[in-house]
């Protein structure tokens, strides 16, 4: 009679663990599949915003296309590890460039602000030359 009991725990027993063990991998598979889609339905979420945006105001919204949808698959990490280098090094050669345009420009505005002190010092030498000439003939 016992072991009528024992038996009956223990098939109850090795019926739980099973069902949660099922129970947990379909858990899973849901998991991983939102998981993959989260990206998918952000794009899609984004397209249907630009889409009311372009029907709530029309022509200020054209620079936006609502009517493109671009769809790729999820990157991997080594692609995502060389996009990262192409982008790190296309700022470095933005920054690079744009210190040699800023330095040409400094360059320049040095040079038109002698250009502008020399023509100052010798209208200045002017003036003073006016000055000792009206000086000398008392009209000051």
């Amino acid at each position: 009679m016992y072991t009528a009991w024992i038996m009956w725990i223990v098939a109850i027993t090795i019926n739980t663990m099973i069902f949660l063990n099922f129970l947990i991998a379909v858990i899973s598979d849901v998991y991983a599949d939102v998981q993959q889609n989260k990206v998918e339905e952000s794009y899609q979420k984004k397209a249907e915003i630009l889409r009311d945006l372009d029907v709530v105001f029309g022509k200020y919204v054209q620079s936006m296309p609502a009517n493109i949808l671009v769809s790729r698959r999820p990157l991997t990490n080594t692609e995502r590890n060389e996009i990262s280098k192409d982008t790190v090094r296309n700022l470095k050669q933005s920054i690079a460039q744009k210190h040699i345009e800023i330095s040409n420009k400094v360059k320049n505005i040095t040079g038109v602000v002698e250009v502008i002190q020399k023509t100052s010092e010798r209208h200045e030498e002017e003036l003073n030359n006016i000055r000792h000439i009206l000086s000398e003939n008392h009209c000051l």
